[in-house]
């Protein structure tokens, strides 16, 4: 697993909205869904999280899915 992640402080759509922010000018709504597809297609998030998890038990989810309780 890759040992690269957000801050803890900082939200996927915050992310998401500090790279429009940096890559567009006027086009920010385009240029925003271009990012959150790319996104999505090379990100995703895990139900679970820890030292202890077994990984047969975890599920992969888009990371702008909210996670089913």
């Amino acid at each position: 697993m890759s040992r690269v992640h957000l801050r803890h402080d900082t939200t996927v759509d915050q992310f998401l909205d500090a790279l429009v922010a940096a890559a567009a000018g006027e086009d920010r709504g385009k240029v925003r869904d271009r990012l959150r597809d790319c996104i999505s297609k090379h990100m995703m998030q895990a139900d679970l999280c820890g030292i202890f998890t077994n990984c047969d038990d975890v599920k992969f989810f888009d990371p702008f899915v909210k996670i089913p309780d």
